[in-house]
């Protein structure tokens, strides 16, 4: 099972990543919606614990997953106004303090779902649309697949180990812990400005619909199916779901440019969509990375 635990979360970043980086942000940010850390370690709970264990920390897991968001819409907020350090301060004791409340209240499946729903409402309708003229992400570093793999590995091994001290509430609520968030807002923040860090943050909190149906899904089913068909469900209804975000965002990019005569970019594609202004700019640039007059 250790084997198991340092092996299937990182080969799973490195996968999405790769497939991002090869096949361009579009497919990067469909599979981006998956539970890349808390799905294995729901798995893992299953396995050890009981689905029984597994299935009320999916439910945990599904509103934890406001979490990530206020964490996202906290860091947003304070990054136009604060150091780095102090909004990286504030987004984890809004993030841990919202844990904290969340772990206060009893929640079901249906009562957990409305909250959020209503919170990932609220919390897109607070971070504001994303900006158009956000500047290209930065360029892969040689160090980024080992230290999301590194990540990866050491916050299943936390969480999964905790499960032994704490109750399915508990552990369901740390699961979806926004580590990735966390590194790649920070480096965002550093090195491209605030225009690309909220149309990150906020490309986060949309995606996590996705997160949401796959432990909907594993709450429902993980007593009624096999381990192996509920957590295939699971994966299917997260790809599904995230899909349906990005298609509708890019609808409504396309309505926009209807009626206003410009198409705004979107926090997947970059500026124009795929393929668009931001890929056609790039390969305007003369060899030693000036700008065309």
């Amino acid at each position: 099972m250790l084997l198991f635990k340092l092996t299937v979360g990182p080969l799973l970043i490195t996968l999405v990543t790769l497939v991002s980086r090869r096949f361009g942000p579009a497919a990067g940010g469909w599979l981006v919606g998956l539970p890349l850390t808390s799905g294995p370690i729901s798995v893992f709970l299953a396995l050890e614990q009981g689905t029984a264990y597994a299935a009320t920390s999916a439910v945990a897991s599904m509103v934890g997953t406001g979490t990530v968001s206020l964490f996202c819409l906290a860091y947003a907020l304070c990054a136009a106004r604060l150091s780095l350090p102090a909004t990286l301060l504030v987004s984890l004791t809004t993030y841990f303090a919202s844990v904290a409340l969340l772990a206060c209240i009893p929640f079901t499946v249906g009562t957990g779902l409305v909250a959020i729903a209503l919170l990932q409402g609220l919390c897109l309708w607070l971070a504001g649309p994303d900006d158009p003229h956000a500047p290209p992400a930065m360029a892969a570093q040689w160090w980024d697949i080992p230290l999301r793999m590194l990540v990866t590995v050491g916050v299943i091994l936390a969480i999964t180990g905790l499960a032994h001290c704490m109750g399915p509430g508990g552990v369901g609520l740390l699961a979806p812990f926004p580590a990735f968030a966390c590194i790649l807002a920070v480096f965002l923040h550093a090195q491209t400005g605030y225009n690309a860090l909220h149309r990150f943050l906020r490309g986060v909190i949309a995606t996590t619909w996705g997160v949401i149906g796959y432990f909907l899904v594993v709450a429902l089913c993980l007593e009624r199916m096999s381990v192996l068909a509920t957590y295939v469900l699971a994966v299917v209804v997260a790809l599904g779901l995230n899909a349906c975000v990005i298609w509708l965002h890019c609808m409504g990019d396309l309505l926009c440019g209807c009626f206003s005569g410009s198409h705004r970019g979107d926090f997947f594609f970059g500026e124009d969509g795929p393929g668009g202004a931001s890929v056609r700019s790039r390969a305007l640039l003369p060899a030693d990375g000036s700008q065309v007059p």
